[in-house]
């Protein structure tokens, strides 16, 4: 739920596109590609190629405050996938089969979850695209999935005046 400055205003996202997000912290390690590709931008060149979810420093420990194995109640409030419920919006869910970063499979698990609860959600996994790839400025050169949900779950923007 998104809120406005209007104490009394509320909104709801009309759709959702997520690109290589993570879902569940606890299974991250256990599906991370050995052989993944980071892509060429600032994003990805920040990431150890290395680092482990269940380490201390890792991002997903530093955002909870604590290792994400000692404090498996505090995960599961973090975890996107706790949240998957009917009625969510149309998602477009995105994700580089190269991603050394956060495996595809967490974008499986986010799939499978929504369409569980006959969600509307589109699975896109895109060959040879690692992590990062929504930072890359010819994204458009690619897979136009993001294109065609666009048209067909959100309102056109009005003509310039």
């Amino acid at each position: 739920m998104l809120h406005s400055a209007s104490p009394t205003a509320v909104s709801f996202p009309q759709a959702v596109v997520d690109g290589y997000g993570p879902t569940d912290f606890l299974q991250i390690d256990d599906h991370r590609l050995t052989h993944g590709t980071f892509e060429d931008d600032p994003e990805s060149m920040q990431l150890p190629p290395d680092l482990r979810s269940s380490s201390p420093d890792s991002f997903e420990s530093r955002f909870l405050g604590a290792s994400i194995t000692t404090c498996p109640e505090l995960v599961q409030r973090a975890n996107p996938i706790t949240y998957a419920h009917a009625g969510a919006p149309p998602f477009l869910i995105i994700h580089g089969l190269s991603d050394s970063a956060i495996p595809p499979h967490q974008s499986e698990l986010l799939y499978n979850a929504l369409a569980a609860h006959d969600n509307n959600v589109t699975l896109c996994l895109v060959s040879g695209l690692g992590h990062g790839f929504f930072n890359r400025n010819h994204l458009d050169d690619g897979p136009r999935a993001h294109s065609k949900f666009a048209a067909l779950h959100l309102p056109p923007h009005p003509a310039p005046a």
